[in-house]
């Protein structure tokens, strides 16, 4: 699905540590973005592929804080990341679109019997 973007992104921002091996076959960084505050399960073998982290706060305080992590083999990453994530944050929250597909996903289930 990634290499059939027609446009290739600045970043790509993933809602699940283990899609941070995305990178791999990536030019561009990818970064996990979760609430500061979640818990990560560190009993998971995943979360040995966790790299670097940085908590970004809202300027505005309009949205809860946000943790930045990066793939442990491309650190560099979170640098880049951190100055886009910071430059969106000001109007929007980065998770919000987590949050609205998590949402669609319920409904669906609820409601069409396709995905029951």
């Amino acid at each position: 699905m990634l290499k059939s973007l027609q446009t290739v992104p600045s970043i790509l921002i993933v809602g699940k540590n283990y899609l941070l091996d995305t990178r791999k076959v990536t030019s561009y960084p990818v970064v996990y973005v979760r609430k500061a505050g979640e818990t990560i399960d560190l009993s998971s073998s995943e979360s040995s592929k966790i790299g670097k982290r940085e908590r970004i706060e809202c300027p505005t305080s309009k949205f809860q804080p946000i943790i930045v992590i990066s793939h442990p083999d491309f650190s560099d990453d979170l640098a880049v990341a951190k100055q886009m994530l910071e430059n969106i944050f000001i109007l929007l929250d980065p998770l919000e679109p987590f949050n609205r597909m998590l949402k669609a996903i319920e409904v669906l289930g609820k409601q069409d019997k396709t995905f029951q």
